[in-house]
């Protein structure tokens, strides 16, 4: 055969060899149907390298060579950038490696980011509220959250590390409990609702001053500040050790629930974000903060936002009388009243109240 026609037909070999590679080519990285390592990713890895059969408690912190936490934010060599076709190298910002742009939290904490985790809380894309910021880009300005990375966390508290909370919720804290503000469930380790409450409470504490908060035992006073001048008040139990079946939580008042999440959207976004209508069993074992797959929602319909001050849901409340569920609806700013199921921007309702402290015998859940 002619050397002409054996080099034609080999270089043709290798081209569709070349293009064959090229077809089947895919990702080959940790799995190829995720956009980059997710967090349970990140604990299967960690649990094979150490043999250790605890997840690791979360990804802000605690960083050595065989925790496998830096790039389930960081994406090595899928990192974003701004950069088209037409512009030249180095044309791009710098988003330090992060595999999504605007507020690193919501790449992982919103049901729309980059890289959604199993922990969502409700983010709008565009408004969200006077918490998290427009598309959370204000997570840990208001000394809510500590930096991302964990530095300066102190861990005395589980709570404050699985949150990633301010360091002066720590402070607080301490000098309530020393006070007495305490029972059972208010411990270093714990987390559960009654911990998540209390803790709560004193990150709210700096801006809103004039309340009291994370009332512990029965009785207790927090020191205010009522028009300048210090106070002592009680209030309303938020961290109950279980002393009635439906225990009082932060999130039993504050219940509007967020569809992205399926979860009580309080503290994060109450506008900005599609929310329902009724209100989920609370015979039926639901803790608050959780899915909806946990409990079922009272019969009800969806209210879509429209970004206006109508869907500026006030305080995170919903309201109805008695256990009428079904026709619990979030308490707007906005005036139209009929939507919105009488808000018109008072919160301060009735039905706020009487959803929990039911006067009916049959459903009684609190005195």
């Amino acid at each position: 055969m002619n050397k002409r026609v054996i080099f034609v037909l080999t270089m043709a070999a290798v081209l569709v060899f070349a293009f064959t590679a090229v077809a089947t080519a895919k990702y080959a990285g940790y799995a190829a149907d995720k956009p980059y390592l997710s967090w349970g990713g990140a604990n299967y890895i960690y649990k094979a390298i150490t043999g250790d059969t605890a997840d690791q408690l979360s990804p802000h912190g605690g960083y050595t060579q065989t925790s496998v936490k830096c790039v389930v934010c960081h994406s090595t060599h899928r990192a974003f950038t701004t950069r088209t076709v037409a512009e030249g190298i180095g044309t791009s910002s710098d988003f330090k490696l992060l595999n999504g742009v605007g507020g690193s939290c919501a790449q992982c904490h919103a049901a729309w980011g980059a890289s959604p985790s199993d922990t969502l809380v409700e983010i709008g894309e565009t408004f969200s509220g006077p918490h998290i910021g427009a598309a959370g880009s204000s997570c840990n300005n208001r000394g809510c959250h500590g930096s991302v990375h964990g530095i300066g966390v102190d861990t005395t508290y589980a709570v404050v590390a699985k949150y990633n909370l301010g360091q002066d919720v720590t402070t607080k804290m301490n000098e309530a409990i020393e006070a007495g503000n305490v029972n059972a469930a208010i411990t270093t380790t714990a987390t559960g609702d009654a911990m998540k409450a209390y803790a709560t409470g004193y990150v709210c504490a700096p801006c809103h001053g004039n309340s009291s908060f994370s009332i512990a035992t029965k009785g207790f006073a927090n020191m205010i500040s009522l028009e300048g001048t210090s106070a002592m008040a009680s209030g309303h139990p938020s961290a109950s050790a279980g002393l009635y079946g439906h225990a009082p939580t932060c999130e039993k008042c504050h219940d509007m629930v967020g569809v992205a999440t399926k979860s009580t959207a309080f503290p994060h976004a109450n506008r900005g974000i599609d929310v329902y209508q009724g209100r989920f069993d609370l015979g039926a074992g639901f803790q608050y903060g959780q899915p909806l797959e946990n409990a079922p929602l009272v019969e009800g319909g969806t209210i879509v936002t429209d970004n206006t001050d109508t869907t500026r849901y006030a305080l995170w409340m919903t309201s109805s009388d008695y256990d009428d569920g079904a026709n619990a609806m979030p308490v707007a700013y906005g005036s139209d009243e009929i939507a919105r199921g009488g808000g018109g921007g008072y919160s301060l309702q009735d039905g706020v109240c009487i959803k929990c402290h039911d006067t009916d015998p049959a459903t009684t859940r609190m005195p």
